[in-house]
């Protein structure tokens, strides 16, 4: 796909009632590189780190998590223990 020249950039930008820099901004986003979001099979191993998939976030390795499971884990212990010990 070549580049738009500047009478086809304001063209588009008249019919579609935008300024011209919103064109070359369409533009530059539509030839942009799309990368799959998984690593295709053909990659060596050196390349496959790069696919998207491998950027997810580990919930459980997310510090505020850790404290709050931490933070539950010894408020209802002792609290289920005494009601244990009342039914008993």
């Amino acid at each position: 796909m070549a580049w738009l020249n500047n009478d086809e950039v304001d063209a588009i930008a008249k019919d579609l009632d935008v300024k011209p820099e919103i064109v070359r901004d369409m533009e530059g986003r539509l030839s942009a590189f799309d990368a799959g979001y998984d690593a295709s099979p053909s990659d060596d191993e050196e390349s496959t780190y790069q696919a998207p998939a491998y950027f997810l976030d580990d919930a459980s390795a997310d510090p505020a998590t850790q404290l709050e499971d931490s933070d539950f884990e010894e408020d209802s212990t002792p609290s289920l223990a005494a009601g244990a010990e009342g039914i008993g």
